[in-house]
């Protein structure tokens, strides 16, 4: 399995579906309202076998190159999702996307260090030279709200 380790908390995954879907979907549903508003895939996704079928297509364009998807484990414990959509290998460049929902991983650092684990990933390991953050409004809220506090 495709691992990396940022820090003795935060490490990066492949997804594993028959072991994380539970997990992710759990994470989706308590906060299916709120990620509704951003991501459109929220309301889609209706089952914990939805999200393991969904986790089952990441690792299939895993194996084409065509994404990276990863599971951001704190601790060992699934919290979200950081991912390359759309590796552009002509012009070595890809977008991120990400979540990270439940106020118990808040104010952790969590998603800045898997988002920099997942660039030190994309230029080390895919050659990319150029990516396009592509935040959430969800999390970009969630940043301005923390810094007003």
């Amino acid at each position: 399995m495709f691992s990396f380790k940022y820090d003795d908390d935060v490490s990066l995954s492949l997804p594993l579906p028959d072991q994380d879907s539970e997990a992710l979907y759990a994470l989706v549903e308590d906060s299916r309202t709120t990620l509704a508003q951003w991501l459109p895939w929220a309301d889609q996704l209706r089952s914990a076998d939805d999200e393991k079928e969904f986790l089952k297509t990441t690792l299939t364009h895993f194996g084409t190159g065509d994404s990276l998807n990863c599971v951001i484990r704190y601790r060992n414990q699934p919290v979200g999702m950081v991912s390359f959509n759309r590796i552009d290998k002509t012009h070595q460049h890809s977008e991120i996307g990400y979540w990270l929902v439940g106020n118990q991983w808040h104010h952790k650092n969590i998603m800045h260090r898997a988002v920099t684990a997942l660039l030190t990933i994309g230029f080390t390991e895919y050659n990319l030279r150029k990516k396009l953050l592509l935040m959430s409004t969800l999390i970009m809220m969630q940043v301005i709200t923390l810094l007003r506090n």
